[in-house]
């Protein structure tokens, strides 16, 4: 469940001009801070006897290098967030060919869509606010930063 924003000329032409690191850094609060208004309702959202998974929530940075910056937001499996998927989209039943038990059938319970869905809009425009925000702080720190070294 990915999404993307590009575009913006002017945010890239103002990026650029900044070093990669302060890039990153501006990024990843502003996306932090949109996430937090999905992960909020998501964990409202979340089945209330499902107590692991709730606490298993939460926004993770991608370290990798391959972009600028990016996050995740679900639930992490060594949080005993193994079985999200299996919670948001439901099971079918499925039969042990060898004894003939039937393992039953879980219904689906969304909780990460819907949070998505509803407040998508909402964390684009955390975003915006935020990053603008994180650059200003940034540029401020490199203009001091630049003024002391006279």
């Amino acid at each position: 469940m990915a999404s993307r924003l590009e575009g913006g000329k002017e945010l890239d032409l103002v990026l650029r001009r900044l070093p990669r690191a302060v890039q990153r850094r501006a990024l990843v609060k502003g996306l932090r801070a949109a996430g937090k208004d999905i992960l909020g309702p998501a964990k409202a959202n979340v089945p209330r006897d499902q107590g692991e998974l709730f606490r298993a929530l939460g926004i993770a940075v991608d370290r990798a290098q391959r972009a600028q910056a990016a996050i995740a937001i679900g639930a992490r499996k060594k949080r005993g967030g193994a079985h999200a998927h299996l919670v948001e989209f439901g099971t079918v039943e499925r039969v042990d060919p060898n004894t003939g038990k039937s393992s039953g059938v879980m219904p689906p319970q969304p909780f990460m869509r819907p949070a998505f869905e509803a407040h998508k809009f909402r964390a684009l425009e955390t975003f915006r606010t935020e990053l603008a925000a994180a650059m200003a702080r940034e540029a401020e720190k490199l203009a001091r930063g630049t003024g002391r070294r006279r």
